[in-house]
């Protein structure tokens, strides 16, 4: 069982910077030493997703009623058939956004599909 005071502490020694924490570097170390590939989604990819079709990023209240997704995304991914990569990341984020009441654009629900 991992012990997460642990890792958390591991994290912080080892990735920690001037500018602030990179625990997304210490995912991709792991990821590289065990040869294994991670998909992740973070705000940046949700705002950048929604500029994209909204030309605005989440607010930071939006961003808060959306952020706990870790292990039902990976749960999205493994039950996804057909897409990869981006492909499923974006209908993730569409089922996601819906999900908590996020209007795409013109106010509806976004597209799953």
């Amino acid at each position: 069982m991992i012990n997460d005071k642990a890792v958390h502490q591991f994290v912080r020694d080892r990735y920690s910077t001037p500018e602030g924490r990179n625990p997304l570097q210490a995912i991709r170390d792991i990821a590289r030493l065990y040869g294994i590939a991670v998909a992740y989604l973070d705000r940046k990819v949700f705002d950048s997703y929604l500029d994209d079709h909204l030309s605005r990023p989440l607010t930071d209240e939006e961003w808060a009623r959306i952020s706990n997704f870790d292990s039902e995304y990976d749960e999205f991914v493994d039950a996804t058939p057909g897409p990869t990569g981006s492909d499923v990341s974006s209908e993730f984020i569409r089922y996601w956004l819906n999900k908590h009441g996020i209007p795409g654009p013109d106010g509806e629900k976004w597209s799953e599909s």
